[in-house]
């Protein structure tokens, strides 16, 4: 029995509580729900373990499913949906109540989270994509793409490519819900460096936007701030404003909302229609 007809009806609550008695209790509930990467591996690509990062899948699921809904595109009665960047499938697992897993895909650019995925998820449909793209899914495959903490990691060019992606993969209609990196970041770095050895970011974010005044006046005017990580091309830390979205997504979509609120989501939330 798939997760979708096993726990279709359940409320939020119930539900939450169902995927950390998952993590808990893994051999009871490796039949009916994902299983997970150990530990090392998720602190690896979140920063968190366990039930914090659970908590944090679980915030970012049920803010994407409700803008989905507010913008007409209910997820249960979506053709297909997307999680572009799924990384180990920490936010993928909690949409298998909404929806049939047939009609849920997670995409990613690193072999060994899609692996993980495969090994993990039996239900939901993963795909190994290339940094650049494109994808081989056919045009307008989806109905819903999300996207948490990915175009944040995005150089200017790598970000075009994935938005011309994406509005292709897209249908007409379709929604993108992105989140990135908001201006606060600029001047966490800077806090970092100070704090460094209470810090929870890694080093090298420590280092990120060293000029904190010519960066926080180069986002004030609406430019692309992005820094490189040593070593990774087209992959460092992306602060994107409002205003260079509305300069240039809306060369591909219909922007609908841009959420600036660390109450609702501790990065900034970009609601787009293609």
């Amino acid at each position: 029995m798939t997760p979708a007809r096993l726990f279709a009806g359940v409320d939020d609550e119930f539900w939450y509580w169902s995927i950390q008695e998952s993590y808990v209790e893994r051999r009871q509930f490796e039949d009916i729900l994902p299983g997970f990467p150990d530990e090392a591996t998720q602190m690896r690509f979140t920063g968190a373990a366990g039930g914090l990062t659970l908590w944090h899948a679980f915030r970012a699921y049920r803010m994407f499913r409700t803008l989905a809904a507010d913008h007409g595109r209910a997820v249960p009665a979506c053709r297909a949906v997307l999680d572009f960047g799924c990384g180990w499938g920490r936010i993928i697992r909690f949409f298998l109540k909404d929806i049939d897993a047939t009609r849920l895909w997670g995409i990613d650019a690193n072999p060994e989270t899609i692996e993980l995925c495969r090994r993990h998820d039996r239900w939901s449909r993963f795909e190994l994509v290339t940094p650049s793209g494109p994808t081989s899914f056919p045009d307008g495959t989806f109905d819903l793409v999300y996207s948490f903490s990915v175009f944040s990691h995005f150089s200017e060019d790598m970000h075009v490519r994935w938005l011309e992606e994406i509005q292709r993969i897209l249908q007409p209609g379709g929604l993108l819900l992105a989140t990135t990196r908001p201006r606060d970041f600029i001047e966490q770095s800077a806090l970092d460096r100070v704090r460094r050895p209470l810090s929870p970011y890694p080093e090298a974010i420590a280092g990120m936007f060293a000029d904190t005044r010519r960066w926080l006046s180069a986002y004030d005017a609406g430019e692309y701030c992005y820094e490189p990580l040593p070593g990774m091309v087209g992959w460092g830390e992306a602060c994107i404003p409002q205003t260079y979205v509305l300069r240039h997504w809306t060369k591909y979509f219909t922007l609908l909302d841009y959420i600036d609120d660390p109450r609702r989501c501790p990065q900034n939330v970009i609601v787009a229609r293609r």
